[in-house]
């Protein structure tokens, strides 16, 4: 009995980690795309960034 409920709180840990992992990387992306404004206009992107 006590394997049984160190494997459930075991894999809770394991839930909750990849939980908050999940919400701190859909944090960090929205973040950078609130600072960058996402993607660029058609005509930037296809100008590219050749300076040469």
């Amino acid at each position: 009995m006590r394997r049984m409920q160190q494997a459930r709180s075991s894999s809770c840990s394991c839930t909750v980690a990849i939980a908050r992992t999940g919400i701190g990387s859909a944090i960090a992306f929205l973040m950078t795309r609130l600072v960058t404004g996402g993607r660029v206009d058609a005509h930037v992107e296809r100008e590219g960034l050749d300076f040469t």
